[in-house]
């Protein structure tokens, strides 16, 4: 699992997104030797974002997504998940709903 749903305004980019990953019982997930990917998909174009996160504490299971210009252009609702894999081992968390904000023109 995760924290609740994300809210990205369009144009926003240059900051760090943290995610904390938990079991189903809200207890902390050690991510030690996991690499934890970020992917953000919609029901039509298939998946858009599919990248690395930064772990940021192991034992406190954080990590970060750095968010650049342009990697969600459209203004609507996507969803998300972490997948974590060590060695042969695949583990997604739960579902969140992605929702990308307009926001005033440059």
């Amino acid at each position: 699992m995760t924290d609740p749903d994300l809210t990205i305004k369009k144009y926003n980019r240059g900051y760090n997104i943290q995610f904390n990953v938990t079991d189903s019982d809200g207890v902390v997930k050690n991510i030690s030797g996991y690499v934890v990917t970020l992917k953000i998909w919609d029901k039509y174009s298939g998946t858009i974002i599919s990248s690395s996160c930064t772990i940021t504490s192991s034992v406190g299971g954080q990590c970060i997504y750095s968010i650049a210009s342009g990697i969600l252009p459209n203004p609507k609702r996507y969803w998300g998940e972490l997948e974590m894999t060590k060695g042969t081992e695949l583990r997604d968390t739960k579902t969140f709903i992605v929702q990308v904000e307009d926001t005033a023109p440059g």
